[in-house]
């Protein structure tokens, strides 16, 4: 079976590079451009090349005609190809030998006789001929015949002997020389490819150990680059760890803080009661006007400051006892919420509970023993009145209903008590007016202190009412009633009534050179006098007459109407107290915010300190490890290049011993002596 393989025109210069390291041993042209050529590989041995139409086709050993103990000798092949042609039939190729010197040559297995280069052939009766590749060989020499130089050959490395004579069957003496190199060429190549691969090898150990020697000084340079970057950071956590100014002003900060808390604890409870004070004030727009840059500065302050204290309201401060209070009179107030209110005001002690009752339809009856207005037994006593020997019961604001009316019993106007009595008064007042829908008021005055001292309690009340509590009276025209509470007798036995009041009215109004005041009463004595009314709680017949006034009236629907006045005395104390603890709060904030603020700048500082140093540190441990790992890693490194360098001295002795080799195989020559018969190697 024939194997071959075929190389396109694509190939061919593929296989140009692959054939530039093989030996063309003969070359056979054919009929129609076709071409055998038979080259020996110093791997794959013999081959066998057909080319055809361009194409390139290796057959398979089997069928290149080769004999096969041929396949690896290429002095042995080179001689058996001498003097042959070729022919390439059914994918093979038959190779045959041309005979020479009249064809009486009978050399065919002449390759098969010696062990070194193939000699010439026995027996030749005509003629001796070296028909292999044979350089530097010497001119022949002949003895009993004339000597030719045949030029039919195939240039000088192949050489044939021809001689002439009268007697074919003589046999004359032929001494042929050739070189050692050419007689040990086979051995000599392969001592060579030994010795050319064991150069090779030194080369590339001789690589090897530079490049070992190029890292030994690379890791060496790294590993004491590390060696002084470790030395530079130990110094460097050195000096972080011995500068301590950031930590020690730090902790003298963060003291100063601690302090300031405590500080903050210890005045807690009044600056709690001023922001619950001014919360409270806010919150229902009281309008006392408490101006001061401390409080000023203290309320843009007020919810950072709020958050230091944890303190509980002190109560025993006026404005603990104000905001303490509020407890009390809130929850009245909220029951104004979307109502219809009428609010009953007046100073302290007028009566106005007393009225409450009256206009709610409860009995009222004097009573001798406390010498104090009474509700009669089995009736509602809806506002909680006072008497004689004790204090007014209303302390603020107070909500009183039936099914049809809403009474505001409001505390006393400039109640005399005191601050707290007087805030609870006023702020319990606004709240209920703030809460209600609609207000109708209904301003109260003991007719006993009408005429004391020319009228001039009647003519503070109506001031405080008409131009502090209302901010426009000249609008509520409808909306405000004037009663006169406690109604004392004549000393005709006629009881005080709201004709008197009228009297007594346009009296002072002549008396007065004021001329706000003036208006004040003619803004009473309107629609000639009908808004002033007595209140006779024992009289039941007077209740309905002002229920029906009240009922006519028409209410104030405007929050922004009222103002609850507040007294210069409670102005100043609520001043005072509110300034003085403003300040102190402000001062401490101050300071706090300014210890916060170097706490907060040395805060980063400090921790950037740390970081630095636990940097360091993983740094100087990394650089310990990475240290150590090189000096082993040079350790390794060494050893690897001391095994380099013997195992290099080893193979340049070992390429010394192929070169002593080769020379011996080199040096001389070879003689082949023929008398006609067999070769003698000399």
């Amino acid at each position: 079976m024939t194997i071959s393989n075929t190389v396109t025109s694509s190939n061919i210069i593929k296989r140009a590079d692959s054939l530039s390291d093989m030996n063309l041993l003969r070359s056979y042209p054919l009929r129609e451009g076709k071409r055998i050529e038979v080259f020996f590989d110093s791997i794959k041995g013999a081959k066998t090349i057909v080319h055809e139409n361009g194409k390139e086709t290796e057959l398979h050993f089997s069928d290149s005609g080769i004999p096969s103990e041929l396949r690896f000798s290429f002095c042995k092949l080179k001689s058996y190809l001498e003097d042959t042609y070729a022919s390439y039939n059914g994918g093979r190729v038959f190779i045959n030998c041309r005979l020479r010197g009249g064809g009486h040559s009978s050399h065919t297995n002449h390759w098969q006789t010696f062990s070194k280069a193939p000699p010439p052939p026995q027996r030749i009766p005509v003629n001796y001929s070296a028909g292999y590749v044979i350089t530097g060989l010497n001119r022949p020499e002949v003895q009993g015949g004339t000597f030719v130089e045949e030029s039919g050959g195939v240039g000088h490395r192949n050489y044939s002997v021809v001689f002439q004579t009268h007697n074919a069957s003589l046999k004359p003496s032929v001494t042929i020389t050739v070189n050692k190199s050419e007689y040990n060429a086979s051995d000599i190549r392969r001592l060579q490819s030994i010795r050319d691969q064991i150069f090779s090898n030194i080369s590339g150990k001789k690589k090897e150990s530079s490049d070992l020697e190029s890292r030994i000084s690379t890791i060496q340079s790294f590993n004491q680059g590390n060696i002084a970057k470790k030395q530079q950071k130990s110094q460097e956590l050195t000096e972080l760890e011995s500068n301590r100014e950031y930590e020690s002003n730090l902790r003298i900060q963060e003291q100063e803080i601690d302090r300031l808390k405590q500080r903050f604890q210890e005045v807690g409870g009044n600056i709690r009661s001023l922001i619950s004070f001014l919360e409270l004030s806010e919150t229902y727009n009281l309008g006392i006007n408490l101006h001061s840059d401390a409080l000023e500065l203290f309320f843009r302050n007020k919810s950072e400051v709020n958050r230091l204290i944890s303190s509980q309201l002190d109560i025993y401060t006026l404005l603990g006892k104000c905001v303490n209070s509020a407890r009390l009179w809130l929850e009245d107030s909220r029951k104004s919420v979307g109502k219809d209110v009428i609010a009953l005001i007046g100073n302290t002690g007028t009566g106005k509970s007393t009225a409450v009752n009256y206009l709610l339809g409860s009995p009222i009856f004097y009573d001798e023993q406390t010498q104090a207005m009474r509700v009669a037994e089995g009736y509602e006593e809806f506002a909680k009145i006072g008497n004689r020997s004790s204090t007014s019961e209303t302390l603020y604001t107070q909500i009183h209903q039936n099914s049809d009316f809403l009474f505001a019993d409001c505390g006393g106007f400039l109640d005399t008590r005191g601050p707290e009595q007087e805030f609870q008064a006023m702020a319990s007042l606004k709240a209920t007016l703030s809460n209600s829908s609609t207000v109708k008021l209904v301003l109260c005055f003991d007719s006993n202190a009408l005429r004391i001292d020319r009228g001039s309690n009647f003519s503070q009340f109506v001031r405080t009412v008409l131009q502090d509590f209302l901010r426009d009276y000249r609008e509520t025209r409808k909306s405000v009633m004037l009663m006169f509470t406690k109604p004392f007798f004549h000393r005709d036995g006629r009881i005080f009534s709201s004709v008197d009041a009228i009297a007594d009215i346009k009296k002072m109004m002549e008396d007065t050179d004021s001329v706000d005041l003036r208006n004040l009463y003619d803004f009473l004595l309107r629609d000639s006098g009908k808004y002033i009314s007595v209140c006779e709680p024992t009289d039941g017949n007077s209740r309905l007459s002002m229920l029906k006034m009240l009922s006519e009236m028409n209410p104030i629907q405007s929050k922004e109407t009222f103002h609850v006045p507040c007294s210069p005395a409670l102005r100043n104390r609520l001043f005072e107290e509110t300034t003085s603890i403003a300040h102190q709060a402000n001062e401490l904030q101050e300071a706090f915010q300014r210890a916060s603020k170097e706490v907060s700048r040395l805060k980063p500082l400090v921790l950037d300190k740390e970081k630095k140093k636990l940097a360091l540190k993983k740094e100087l441990e990394q650089l310990e490890k990475t240290i150590q790992t090189q000096s082993s890693e040079l350790s390794q490194v060494q050893s690897l290049k001391g095994r380099v360098l013997g195992e290099l001295r080893q193979l340049e002795q070992q390429k010394s011993q192929k070169d002593s080799e080769i020379s011996n195989l080199s040096s001389g020559v070879v003689r082949y002596k023929s008398d006609g018969g067999s070769w003698q190697i000399s």
